[in-house]
């Protein structure tokens, strides 16, 4: 993990200033409605992909999203309950969408860099997973051992088209995909019972947070080649 996480922060480093990606055909700009708009509130909804296009957070988050809400009677600002072994579960299930979907991006992408990504991904989830099986067992919580259909949508549509499209396709699903990861495992940090769970949710934290803010830089770079496609 922590190689994982020192390849990542060289990735980050180089992606800045790069055009890697030929414009992602769902971070359009938002039609002006009349009246100021919140800088930021516009930023976030211009490099966001068209939620049309994408499965709800259902496919993303798995069954741990469903789990997380509060009980009944709970307690106002108390942290939402999840439960062991759907957390256990849906951190599986997307280790699997995202360690299929970067073997794709390595055959299948145009940029050097989402292949990079990518080869780091699989190394980071393949490892997780290894940790999950070993938490899994001695909780004895039986693994998927494959990605929900929603998310076998994801790897078909990923399957469905390659080059520049790969990579605008593969970018929006891998932004989507690592904050609900990242929101999941903040949730079980707190949320979930078993205090090895809990633990182990927490250390994954910062290489998340790592995930996410790469996937960022792929979108953040690929922003100025979308004018070319569209003209």
């Amino acid at each position: 993990m922590e190689s994982a996480m020192k390849l990542g922060a060289r990735t980050v480093l180089r992606l800045g200033g790069i055009a890697l990606i030929g414009g992602l055909a769902a971070c359009g700009g938002q039609e002006d409605r009349g009246g100021a708009t919140d800088t930021t509130a516009q930023t976030e909804q211009e490099s966001s992909p068209d939620m049309r296009t994408l499965p709800d957070d259902s496919v993303y988050g798995g069954a741990a999203g469903r789990s997380a809400e509060p009980e009944s009677g709970t307690m106002e600002g108390a942290p939402a309950r999840m439960d062991d072994g759907k957390f256990l579960a849906s951190a599986a299930q997307v280790g699997l969408l995202e360690i299929e979907a970067a073997q794709l991006a390595v055959s299948k992408a145009a940029s050097p860099e989402v292949k990079e990504f990518a080869n780091m991904i699989e190394k980071a989830h393949t490892h997780q997973g290894e940790k999950l099986r070993e938490l899994a067992q001695a909780k004895g919580v039986e693994l998927p051992k494959e990605p929900d259909p929603g998310q076998r949508r994801i790897i078909e549509e990923l399957q469905s088209v390659s080059g520049e499209r790969f990579d605008r396709t593969y970018a929006q699903h891998m932004l989507q995909v690592q904050q609900r990861t990242l929101a999941m495992f903040e949730q079980a940090a707190s949320g979930v019972s078993d205090p090895e769970l809990r633990t182990y949710a927490e250390s994954q934290l910062p290489t998340l947070r790592t995930h996410l803010n790469m996937v960022r830089s792929l979108r953040v770079a690929a922003a100025p080649a979308r004018e070319a496609d569209r003209g």
